[in-house]
């Protein structure tokens, strides 16, 4: 019998795009979500359950030999949310006595602004983030490697950067490029447009989490996953416009900063956006070049990554298709 993978947010982005992932590689997949109603393929085995909730998260896990971390809530839930799921995950998996590994899908906040004006970011850049949400994700980390060290379970962590692709309907680039872009709109974004920015497409993220749950020598480490080849703001979203056959001139421009401080005052979602703002304002770069060494492939090549994004786009928008959730 094949070993079972289950997906902890398989309803989210990142969660979605690892089922798909797994499917296609021939594994046995069970789609873990809140709801068991996940857009997955119907061959998969969905489950309902809650994170928080210690004994329902063990009845997800039952007769699993690998579990992905990929649950995403919005920004305001994150301090009250991921230090109970870890908790509980360490615990369930724990309990599993070295049945089941983690892969855990994380970001780059841990590493913060210091550390990404040190040059790119590698996974010996220090954990420098001042603001709560890159402390936060840097004392997930520290947790789950401990107990790894401790021989209470095998967990190995895949870091990317912000992503975009098919499925990729809660991502910046979806809110600021892809959906405007395709709705006749103007593109606003708050960046700078001529800092460079890695960007990881959501199917590559996706294919190199699987890749490290089956190699023995990713566990106990982190990992920064492939990303696509570098490019600025501006780079990125006029090579969008042309693939969509539409001519950028006159149609993209930055953002007033002032509207985060002003918004700030009236949306919670503005204000939590305020403290992450600085990654699109100076060059925010990943180093991969450790994995590849490791594991060796390559990312999609760009044109790639837009035009199927974009073909993704042009299929889902018509019927309205809202995220998922996890």
């Amino acid at each position: 019998m094949s070993e079972l993978h289950a997906v902890l947010g398989a309803g989210g982005n990142i969660g979605a795009a690892v089922v798909h992932e797994l499917v296609g590689r021939g594994k046995t997949v069970r789609a873990v979500s809140l709801t068991g109603r996940a857009a997955v393929p119907r061959t998969v085995q969905q489950v309902a359950a809650d994170a928080l909730d210690p004994e329902s998260l063990r009845r997800a896990l039952r007769g699993t030999a690998v579990v992905y971390h990929c649950i995403g809530v919005p920004y305001q839930r994150w301090a009250r949310t991921y230090p109970a799921v870890m908790t509980n995950l360490i615990e369930a998996v724990s309990a599993r006595r070295g049945r089941t590994r983690i892969v855990y899908a994380d970001n780059l906040y841990c590493y913060g602004r210091e550390g990404a004006l040190r040059g790119p970011i590698r996974e010996d850049t220090p954990h420098l983030a001042a603001g709560r949400k890159g402390r936060l994700r840097a004392d997930l980390i520290r947790r789950l490697l401990q107990a790894h060290g401790d021989g209470r379970l095998r967990a190995t962590i895949g870091q990317g950067s912000d992503f975009f692709g098919p499925g990729g309907d809660n991502s910046i680039l979806d809110f600021f490029l892809f959906r405007p872009l395709l709705s006749g709109q103007r593109i606003s974004i708050l960046a700078d447009l001529d800092r460079r920015h890695s960007f990881i497409y959501l199917p590559d993220f996706a294919r190199a989490l699987a890749t490290l749950a089956g190699e023995e020598k990713a566990f106990g480490q982190v990992w920064i996953l492939p990303h696509l080849e570098i490019l600025t703001y501006r780079d990125l979203i006029e090579r969008t416009f042309r693939e969509a056959g539409i001519d950028p001139d006159g149609k993209i421009r930055t953002m007033p900063r002032g509207v985060l401080t002003v918004g700030s005052l009236f949306s919670s979602t503005i204000r939590e956006v305020r403290e992450v703002a600085y990654q699109s304002r100076i060059d925010w770069l990943a180093d991969w070049s450790r994995y590849r060494e490791a594991f060796g492939g390559e990312p999609t090549p760009v044109g790639q990554a837009i035009r199927e994004t974009l073909a993704w786009y042009r299929q889902s928008i018509p019927h309205g298709r809202q995220s998922a959730g996890t």
